[in-house]
């Protein structure tokens, strides 16, 4: 079950308030006791000492004459024999002081819970004056102060509890406009932005997240909107003609001789259709991680060489030379079928676009941190426009050209996507009428 946040913020609230009410309490309690009792005793040894002058004074008569209302506290004096040879009206609980515990000091007794009695001694010519004071009053008033102090507490945290509650939900009401208004974007309205000035400075940070992913999830829709539209089309061509040969088969009967050319336009349109599937296929893999890299260290000269014997043929006739510069001790940290398939798509898309008496190279070359590997043609080259959109799925230079030679678009994207999973880079450099140049960098691991 979902914890609520304004509860917590309440309870908080609360906890906080009865928490410093106890501690305060318990100080007040403290001092008021601590106060009543240097008073009690104050008052019981000016009292005493009074008394003892009196009787030093006046004698043991003093005792009949004496009003009870006359002194706060009550005595006994007794003689150095130990017999008591005066004492004051109403000191009979006296008797129950433990007398023989008690000094010149002032000290306190409780006979039971509801009695608190303060005696002291205090000595004359004429014997030993005991003194004492019922000063049972004090544990009413403490009693009091602690009862009325509670039921203040209690208010204070109640009313606590209902101030952090208004507190936290005009705290939280910045969040809830966000809820709001990110549940007001819909997938037309994709380019709204929430604007982080109409917040506190402390959800700043929510607000910027927020829009960074509003930005990314923008960018992505219009990936896929791009891919979609650009997947009917490409899906069209291929389909027109298979439409076109099969009615052609049903329209217009041709003899068994023309059935094999017939047949073999058909296998071409669906083998570009099987080809168009497996690389996007790939590239679906790639972008939902599901490529696992099995990196080793890969002779850089080697896998250089493989490519190039894979393409002699189809160099050779087509007019054009492949060159291979790689030192050989050269090594890159790549997953190999990955590096396979990378250069396949490079070698194989700048033989494509180069012209009769061109050449197509590969050049391997420690760089800063890492490993580059550069795929060169002299062809024809790249727009300048179309040169940033490189790597885009279904790109290609001459769209007419690229169907006539089998390539879907997608080649550049894959080697793009297959960097990433590396950790890599991917740039592309062009001239029209020199060539291209695909760099490729290859970060070191970074237990080497």
């Amino acid at each position: 079950m979902a914890r609520s946040l304004l509860a917590d913020l309440r309870l908080a609230f609360s906890l906080g308030v009865l928490g410093l009410g106890l501690a305060t309490g318990a100080v007040a309690d403290v001092t008021l006791r601590h106060a009543m009792a240097a008073e009690r005793n104050t008052v019981l040894l000016a009292e005493g000492q009074r008394i003892c002058r009196r009787l030093e004074t006046e004698g043991t008569r003093m005792a009949a004459e004496a009003p009870p209302e006359s002194s706060t506290v009550d005595w006994w004096l007794i003689s150095p024999q130990g017999q008591r040879i005066a004492s004051s009206a109403g000191s009979r609980y006296l008797q129950s002081v433990p007398w023989d515990s008690v000094g010149e000091t002032p000290d306190s007794f409780r006979t039971d819970p509801l009695h608190l009695y303060s005696a002291v001694v205090v000595h004359s010519s004429l014997g030993t004056l005991w003194v004492a004071m019922d000063s049972s009053a004090e544990i009413q008033v403490i009693g009091h102060f602690r009862r009325d102090f509670a039921i203040l507490l209690l208010g204070l945290t109640g009313l606590a509890g209902l101030i952090g509650h208004l507190i936290a939900r005009r705290g939280l009401r910045p969040l809830e406009r966000i809820r709001h208004e990110t549940a007001l974007i819909e997938a037309k309205d994709l380019h709204r932005r929430l604007d982080a000035t109409r917040f506190p400075e402390e959800l700043a940070s929510l607000v910027s997240a927020l829009n960074a992913a509003l930005s990314r999830l923008e960018h992505a829709f219009k990936r896929l909107e791009a891919f979609s539209s650009d997947l009917a089309h490409e899906m069209k061509t291929p389909m027109q003609n298979l439409r076109a040969e099969l009615e052609g088969l049903v329209l217009r009967p041709r003899g068994v001789d023309s059935l094999p050319d017939t047949v073999g336009s058909l296998l071409d349109e669906l083998g570009r259709l099987e080809n168009m599937a497996d690389q996007m296929l790939f590239l679906a893999r790639q972008t939902g991680t599901g490529v696992p890299l099995m990196k080793a260290p890969i002779s850089v000269r080697a896998v250089f060489q493989e490519t190039a014997d894979f393409f002699e043929a189809a160099a050779e006739e087509k007019g054009l030379q492949i060159r291979v510069d790689a030192a050989p001790g050269l090594l890159v940290e790549a997953d190999p079928g990955l590096l396979h398939r990378v250069l396949i798509n490079l070698v194989g898309n700048a033989i494509r676009h180069t012209p009769s008496g061109g050449i197509v190279s590969m050049e391997g070359a420690r760089a800063m941190d890492g490993m580059e590997i550069i795929v060169a043609d002299t062809g024809e080259g790249v727009p300048p426009d179309l040169l940033p959109r490189l790597g885009d799925r279904f790109l290609r230079v001459d769209a007419a050209r690229g169907r006539a030679t089998g390539g879907a678009g997608l080649g550049l994207a894959i080697v793009k996507g297959i960097m990433e999973l590396h950790g890599g880079a991917f740039h592309a450099g062009s001239a029209l009428g020199h060539g291209t140049a695909i760099r490729l960098f290859f970060p070191e691991e970074s237990g080497e």
